[in-house]
């Protein structure tokens, strides 16, 4: 019998399904990659106020009087609803390029740490299985009979 053989035959068999079980769980898994912002802009003339305490816009008062813009890389907007379009429209580009654009980077640099931390998962359990497997096999190689 050659156990080398099948030990090998082994673990392809289980790692064959465990590499794309691992990058299948990781894609279903939809997390936030970065924390949102939320700003509000309380009238025409003043700037952008980050929102103190993030869950506000979930309260129903709140959601009464503003309306709400996303906008990309988990940021978002509240207006005063008395606030005219016109002056929305021309203060939406400025907002963008302040505060949404600049996380564009971070959004990037935490994707890659993502799937970074998927492929460990995935090809680690099985390549350390291996070297163990390998490790155990040239040990017991040494006791065999010439």
């Amino acid at each position: 019998m050659n156990f080398r053989r099948g030990f090998i035959r082994l673990w392809l068999a289980l790692s064959a399904p465990w590499v794309p079980g691992t990058f299948a769980f990781f894609a279903v898994a939809n997390s936030a990659l970065i924390l949102p912002e939320a700003f509000v802009m309380k009238d025409a003339t003043s700037g952008f106020f980050k929102l103190d305490n993030f869950f506000d816009q979930f309260n129903a008062s709140f959601k009464a009087a503003h309306k709400s813009i996303e906008f990309p890389n988990s940021v978002t907007l509240f207006v005063v609803n008395g606030i005219p379009d016109a002056v929305l429209k021309a203060k939406a580009n400025e907002f963008y390029k302040t505060y949404s654009e600049p996380r564009s980077g971070e959004l990037w640099s935490a994707r890659v740490d993502y799937w970074m931390k998927a492929a460990l998962a995935a090809l680690g359990p099985p390549l350390a299985v291996l070297a163990l497997g390998s490790l155990i096999g040239w040990i017991f190689a040494g006791f065999a009979r010439d």
